[in-house]
């Protein structure tokens, strides 16, 4: 090794015992600290780093061809795609802000639904759900920030079943059976994993990124024993034919990092001169006219300031399963009763806003394994240095763990 390398290294040992030992003393929002710590001094020491490139709030003009509301897993996309024909202008608002190195690390998705990139909205009192939970609510994470709930998700990639999509077009949605829609599941995939490679069923070219996870417990291992033992196969759950079985995650993952949204399908394109990005920017309304019906522009919040910005051709809505709903009804397209309550001007009376559900799940029964195969977070935070520089020298070790390693079709 040369010799002004190692003292770089030997530099990173000392300071992250000395913030190690801060750690200790704050808990896991001292952990926490700690790791954004060790990436600032990692950068400091000019060691091998994937650096983040953050999206920059450039000047927002006063009309867009396009403007696109929220900067989730929908709104990502769609904002690629427009700004593919250079001669549209095109505004995407999201009011959280970037994601980030932090965001990036895969093991702390659940850490991150009590901070700023989380919506923190709660479930209302229920007598059939949420028993166990104080006063009966649940949290219902909600992603916010570039990216949306793809930064605070399992990375799990799972297209559904080939028959849902096949019952929607036999319900009178043409183009959206199985074989309709899987060319665009194509062409958006990057399938890293080898055995995989030759398959019709993933794609090879596209922005998004999908691998195992380099870091397994031998729970994962166990859990997919335990399949066999019961008579189900190994699969690839993206193959129609094969759609019952055990697999590790499929997650949208790159060398163990994240791939939000934002970073996957945004942050290649920053450089296109007809793309703006403004972060913080809180849309409260869609701007409507009232006899074309037509959208024309939105209403927004930043810095402590209502600003308006208007399209010239549409106004695209991608703000999630909450807030869509909630600036619909804000801009007058809802239950005429609840809008003239609210002393909201009624644009179109439809039923927006009702029949809100979540899928069912249950977190079932939960075992503390006295033997060292899982990774609970005393292990974890016990060996958080070694962790974290393996994360950030190779892109391996548990902090690239998904929290959920493999999942059974039965």
């Amino acid at each position: 090794m040369r010799r002004g390398k190692c003292q770089r290294l030997q530099g990173v040992w000392m300071m992250v015992w000395s913030v190690w030992f801060v750690a200790l003393l704050g808990g896991v929002s001292g952990q926490l600290n700690m790791f954004d710590g060790l990436l600032r001094m990692y950068r400091r020491q000019g060691l091998p780093f994937r650096e983040n490139r953050f999206l920059g709030n450039q000047p927002i003009l006063s009309e867009y061809d396009f403007i696109v509301v929220g900067a989730g897993a929908a709104g990502c996309v769609v904002t690629n795609r427009l700004t593919e024909v250079p001669d549209w202008k095109v505004l995407l608002l999201e009011a959280g802000v970037d994601d980030s190195m932090f965001t990036d690390v895969p093991i702390f998705n659940t850490y991150l639904w009590w901070t700023e990139h989380n919506w923190l909205y709660q479930t209302e009192q229920q007598k059939e759900a949420c028993l166990g939970l104080k006063d009966k609510t649940c949290p219902w994470p909600a992603g916010k920030g570039m990216g949306g709930g793809t930064i605070i998700n399992a990375l799990i990639y799972t297209r559904g079943n080939t028959g849902d999509y096949d019952r929607w077009a036999s319900l009178g949605n043409p183009g959206w059976s199985y074989a309709d829609v899987l060319p665009y599941f194509l062409k958006s995939e990057k399938v890293a994993i080898p055995s995989l490679q030759n398959s019709p069923y993933h794609g090879h070219s596209g922005y998004l990124n999908v691998d195992y996870s380099p870091y397994k417990t031998p729970l994962r291992d166990a859990f997919m024993e335990a399949g066999r033992e019961l008579g189900y196969d190994f699969i690839d759950y993206h193959d129609p034919a094969t759609p019952i079985g055990f697999s590790p995650i499929q997650a949208t993952m790159y060398k163990g990092r994240r791939n939000g949204a934002s970073r996957t399908f945004l942050h290649p394109i920053k450089n296109r001169k007809n793309f703006h990005v403004a972060t913080q920017a809180h849309v409260t309304r869609i701007l409507i006219d009232p006899n074309s019906k037509r959208a024309y522009g939105v209403e927004f919040i930043k810095n402590g300031r209502k600003r308006v910005v208007l399209a010239r051709k549409e106004v695209i809505l991608s703000a999630g399963a909450f807030n869509s709903p909630q600036l619909m009804m804000l801009s007058g397209i809802g239950p005429r009763d609840h809008l003239t309550q609210m002393g909201i001007p009624v644009m179109a009376d439809l039923p927006v806003g009702n029949n809100l559900q979540e899928h069912i799940s249950m977190a079932g029964l939960t075992f503390l394994v006295n033997e060292g195969v899982g990774l609970i977070v005393s292990r974890l935070l016990g060996n958080a240095t070694t962790f974290a520089l393996e994360y950030l020298s190779r892109g391996r070790g548990p902090f690239t763990m998904l929290g959920c390693e493999a999942l059974g079709y039965i």
